[in-house]
C-alpha cells in the first residue's frame, strides 16, 4: 500500500512539474547590439536642399560626412552633435562625429544662402 501511495505522489509531482514547464515562456534571446562602425556619406548642398536629405546610423557609429556645395556658400549644422561647418562653393569638407545619442535630429544650413534658406534642412536618424 505504501508503494502505491508513493507511486501516486511521484506521478502527481511529475505531472505538476510538466505543467509548469509547459506554461513557462521560452526565454527570448536578445539580439546583440550592433558594433559601432564608421558610416560615410557624400552629401551635396545646393539651393535649397541637401542630397541625400536623410541619413541613418546606429548609436555609437562614427559619422563621416563629405559635403560639397555646388552653387554658393552654405553651412551644415547639427546642433546636438556640435557640428557647424561652412561650405564654400566647389570645395568638399569632411566632418566627423560620434552619434552618441539615439533620436531624430535636424541638419540645417547655417549660412544665409537666399530666399529658401530656412527650408534647407535634412534629417539624421540615430537608431
Amino acid at each position: 500500500m505504501n508503494k502505491i501511495i508513493l507511486g501516486i505522489i511521484v506521478v502527481v509531482l511529475i505531472a505538476i512539474g510538466g505543467y509548469f514547464l509547459l506554461q513557462s515562456e521560452p526565454q527570448q534571446q536578445s539580439e546583440p547590439e550592433p558594433q559601432p562602425q564608421v558610416k560615410e556619406f557624400n552629401i551635396v548642398a545646393r539651393r535649397f536642399a541637401f542630397d541625400p536629405d536623410t541619413i541613418t546610423v546606429n548609436k555609437g557609429d562614427t559619422v563621416k560626412l563629405n559635403i560639397t556645395s555646388t552653387d554658393t556658400t552654405h553651412g551644415l549644422a547639427i546642433s546636438e552633435f556640435g557640428v557647424n561647418a561652412i561650405l564654400p562653393p566647389g570645395e568638399t569638407k569632411t566632418i566627423e562625429f560620434v552619434a552618441s545619442q539615439s533620436g531624430s535630429y535636424t541638419m540645417f544650413c547655417s549660412v544665409a544662402c537666399g530666399s529658401g534658406h530656412f527650408d534647407m534642412k535634412g534629417t539624421l536618424i540615430v537608431k
